[in-house]
C-alpha cells in the first residue's frame, strides 16, 4: 500500500515538472499554424485550378501526317488492325488542333456560359432544326388567263422545266411536267399538288400529304424537291427528314436524308413504291439516264473510337443503317472541317443503291457535268510573297476533287487547288476535258519575322504585323487530264470586288464581280478559245449587281439581280460588242423583294421571256403583296407583258412557271394560276 502512494507522489511530481517545464500553449501561435497549413493548402488547389484554366492546349501541331501503327497515340492502340485507322488518327489530329471554346479550359468554360446564355438558361440539343407549321389546305383557285406555245416536244410526254446547267444533267426542282399534267411540291406542307393542263378548265386533280413517315422509315419531312422519268411514270420526293434508327437501347431519332417513289401513271391514284434513306442533310440532286445522283451532308460531332456511327456516314438501303465501308471514304490528309459530302447513285425507279463516296471536308459548293461530280473545300495556305518588301501571304484557297460516275459507280479521278473560293455550281464548267474555274481571292498579308512551314505561317524572333489583303476574282482552266493549270487569269477585278455571278457559253465566260456595299459592279466577257491567250472585256462601272448571270441565246446575256439598293430589282441584257460589253436594255422595279434562288426564275430564250414573282411593297393600284412579272425581249428593249397580282405575301423563292399551248401556269405553294397572254 505504501508503495503504491510512493508512486503516485512519484508520478504527480514528474507532472509538475512537466508543466513547469513546458507552460500552456500561446493561443495566437496555434490560429497562425492552421492559418498557415490551411493558406497552404488554398494555394495548391489555386495553383492546380489555374494550370487546368490557363495552361493552353494540346494542339498536336507535332504529330506526323500518317498514322503510325509502331508509334500510335494511347486513344488509338486499340484499332490499329481497323480499315479505318487512317480516317481515326485524322480525326484525331483535327480534334487536337481545333479544340472547342478558345486556346484552355477558361476559354471554352466562357463559351459554355455564353452559349447557355443565348439559349435562356436552357442547354442547346444536337438535334435538327425545328419543323415549321405549315397550312394544309388545299390551293386556291384564283381564276384564269393564258399563253403561248409550249417550248419542248417531247414523245413520251415529259417536258423539261428546269434551266439545267448541263445539257442531259437534269436538277431536281419543285416541280416537273408532262404534256397533259403539273406536278407540284408544296414546301409549306409537304403535299404534292397534281393539276391538269387544260387552259380555263386546268383543275386540282390530286393532293398526296408526304410530310408524315412511311413504312416506319422516317417521322417528318420537311424540306424537298422532286424528279420525274421520262416516260413520266415514276415521281421521286427527295429532302430533309426527321428519320430514325434501331440501337442497343431502342429507337434514336437522326437527321436523314429521304428519298421516296411513286408511281404516277394515274396521276390521279398515285402509289409509293420504293424508298431510301442516308444520314444527314439533303443538299441537291441530279438525274442522269435513269439514275440518281444524290448528293448530302452529314456531319460528325463527338468521335468515339470504339463506335463507327460516330464518325462515319450510314446508309440505309432495306435493311436499317449501316457505316459506310473504308474504301469509299475520301479525305485530305488534315482535316479542315468534320462535315462529309456523302454522294450516292441510286436506279430511279427501284432506288437502289448502286454506289457510294464519303468525302470529307468536301462540302462546300459542288458541280455536276456530264460524267463528273467536282466537290469543292476551302482552306488557307501561305506563301512567301514579295512585292519590293518580303512578306507571307496566307491566302484563301479551294480544292477540287472530280469523281467520275457511271454504270459502276464512282471512279476517284484527282483534285487541285486554286488560289480564291467559289461562290456557288456556275462558278465552275467543264468542257472538252477542261475545267473552268472563277474564284474570289484574298487574304492577310504578315510581315516581319513570320516564315512559312508546312503551309502554315510561323512566327521568329522579332516584331510581326498583319494587313488584310484586298479581295479580287481570279478564272483558272484545269486540263483534266494533267490536272495542271493551262490558263489563268489572276486580280481583273478592282480591289474589294467579289465574285457575285458567273456563267460559260461554250468558250465565252461572263462574270460578275461587285462592291456588294456600294451597289455597283463591272459584267466581264472572256475569250477562252485560246487558253495560252485569253482575253477580256468589260461593261465598266455601272449601278447594281446581277446575282445571276444567264445565256439568252443570239449572243445575248440577261441579268437578273440588284438596282441601286437591295430593295430595287434590275434585270438587264448586255451584249458583247467587239472590245467591249454594252447593256442593251434594262427593267427596274423600287420597293420590292425577289428571290436570289435561279430556279424560281422563268426563262424562255425561244421568245426572250423573262419571270419571277415579287413581293411589291409599294403596290400597284394600291395593292400591296405578291405578284408574278413577265418581260418579253424583242432584241431592243425589255417589255412588261404580265404583272399579275397573286396573294397577299407569298414565298417568292417557290414559285413556279410553265408554258403550255397559249396559257401560263403560276405555282406557289398553295396558290396556282393560269393566265392567256395571247388572243
Amino acid at each position: 500500500m505504501k508503495k503504491i502512494e510512493i508512486a503516485k507522489a512519484i508520478g504527480l511530481a514528474d507532472e509538475k515538472y512537466v508543466a513547469e517545464a513546458a507552460p500552456k500553449a500561446n493561443p495566437k501561435a496555434r490560429f497562425w499554424r492552421k492559418f498557415t497549413l490551411i493558406a497552404a493548402c488554398v494555394s495548391i488547389i489555386a495553383t492546380s485550378l489555374c494550370l487546368w484554366l490557363f495552361l493552353p492546349y494540346d494542339r498536336g501541331e507535332d504529330l506526323p501526317e500518317e498514322a503510325d501503327v509502331n508509334n500510335l497515340p494511347a486513344a488509338l492502340r486499340d484499332y490499329e488492325d481497323s480499315e479505318y485507322l487512317d480516317l481515326m488518327y485524322a480525326f484525331y489530329k483535327y480534334d487536337k488542333a481545333n479544340r472547342k471554346g478558345g486556346k484552355n479550359n477558361f476559354e471554352t468554360y466562357l463559351d459554355g456560359l455564353f452559349d447557355f446564355a443565348l439559349n435562356g438558361g436552357v442547354v442547346a440539343e444536337d438535334a435538327m432544326s425545328p419543323v415549321p407549321e405549315a397550312p394544309t389546305a388545299a390551293p386556291e383557285w384564283d381564276g384564269n388567263m393564258s399563253t403561248s406555245d409550249e417550248e419542248v416536244k417531247a414523245e413520251n410526254g415529259y417536258v423539261e422545266t428546269t434551266d439545267n446547267q448541263v445539257a442531259g444533267v437534269i436538277e431536281a426542282d419543285l416541280f416537273k411536267r408532262t404534256k397533259t399534267h403539273i406536278f407540284y411540291l408544296n414546301r409549306q406542307n409537304m403535299d404534292l399538288y397534281v393539276y391538269s393542263i387544260a387552259g380555263e378548265e386546268s383543275k386540282l386533280v390530286n393532293q398526296v400529304a408526304i410530310r408524315h413517315g412511311y413504312d416506319d422509315l422516317f417521322l417528318e419531312l420537311y424540306s424537298a424537291q422532286i424528279f420525274l422519268s421520262a416516260d413520266g411514270k415514276t415521281l421521286t420526293v427527295l429532302g430533309n427528314g426527321i428519320g430514325q434508327r434501331e440501337t442497343g437501347s431502342g429507337k434514336e431519332k437522326l437527321s436523314t436524308t429521304i428519298l421516296l417513289a411513286f408511281d404516277v401513271s394515274n396521276p390521279e391514284v398515285i402509289v409509293q413504291k420504293a424508298h431510301f434513306a442516308i444520314a444527314g442533310d439533303y443538299l441537291s440532286a441530279r438525274l442522269v439516264d435513269g439514275k440518281i445522283l444524290l448528293m448530302s451532308k452529314y456531319y460528325v460531332g463527338k468521335v468515339d473510337y470504339a463506335d463507327p456511327t460516330t464518325f462515319l456516314p450510314m446508309i440505309d438501303s432495306g435493311n436499317g443503317f449501316e457505316v459506310m465501308a473504308a474504301e469509299d471514304i475520301i479525305f485530305p490528309e488534315t482535316l479542315t472541317s468534320k462535315y462529309y459530302t456523302v454522294v450516292t447513285q441510286v436506279d430511279m425507279e427501284t432506288l437502289t443503291l448502286e454506289g457510294a463516296a464519303g468525302c470529307l471536308c468536301y462540302s462546300n459548293e459542288h458541280y455536276v457535268s456530264a460524267d463528273k461530280i467536282f466537290l469543292t473545300r476551302s482552306y488557307f495556305e501561305a506563301f512567301e510573297r514579295n512585292d519590293g518588301e518580303k512578306y507571307i501571304e496566307e491566302a484563301r484557297m479551294t480544292e477540287i476533287y472530280a469523281l467520275g460516275y457511271g454504270a459502276d459507280g464512282f471512279r476517284k479521278l484527282g483534285s487541285i487547288g486554286v488560289e480564291g473560293t467559289v461562290k456557288n455550281q456556275y462558278s465552275l464548267d467543264e468542257y472538252e476535258g477542261i475545267l473552268r474555274v472563277v474564284t474570289t481571292t484574298g487574304g492577310t498579308k504578315v510581315y516581319g519575322s513570320a516564315f512559312v512551314s508546312n503551309g502554315k505561317i510561323k512566327y521568329g524572333i522579332g516584331d510581326s504585323y498583319a494587313t488584310s489583303k484586298a479581295s479580287n476574282a481570279a478564272l483558272y482552266c484545269i486540263d483534266l487530264s494533267t490536272w495542271q493549270i493551262v490558263g489563268e487569269v489572276r486580280d481583273f477585278a478592282p480591289d474589294g470586288e467579289t465574285v457575285e455571278s458567273v456563267r460559260f457559253d461554250g468558250t465565252n465566260a461572263y462574270v460578275c464581280t461587285a462592291v456588294v456595299i456600294t451597289f455597283t459592279d463591272p459584267v466581264y466577257f472572256f475569250d477562252l478559245s485560246d487558253m495560252s491567250n485569253i482575253t477580256y472585256t468589260d461593261t465598266g462601272v455601272i449601278e447594281g449587281y446581277s446575282s445571276s448571270l444567264v445565256n439568252f441565246g443570239d449572243g445575248f446575256l440577261l441579268g437578273i439581280g440588284f438596282g441601286a439598293n437591295r430593295d430595287t430589282l434590275k434585270i438587264e441584257v448586255y451584249y458583247e460588242n467587239g472590245d467591249k460589253v454594252e447593256s442593251i436594255a434594262s427593267y427596274e422595279r423600287e420597293a420590292v423583294n425577289f428571290s436570289q434562288d435561279y430556279k424560281s426564275y422563268f426563262i424562255d430564250r425561244e421568245r426572250g421571256l423573262v419571270g419571277l414573282m415579287i413581293t411589291d411593297w409599294n403596290g400597284k393600284d394600291g395593292e400591296t403583296g405578291d405578284r408574278y412579272i413577265l418581260l418579253a425581249f424583242d432584241g431592243y428593249k425589255l417589255t412588261e407583258v404580265l404583272d399579275e397580282c397573286m396573294n397577299d405575301y407569298g414565298d417568292p423563292s417557290a414559285a413556279r412557271a410553265t408554258l403550255a399551248d397559249d396559257y401560263f401556269y403560276i405555282m406557289e405553294n398553295k396558290h396556282f394560276k393560269v393566265v392567256k397572254l395571247y388572243n
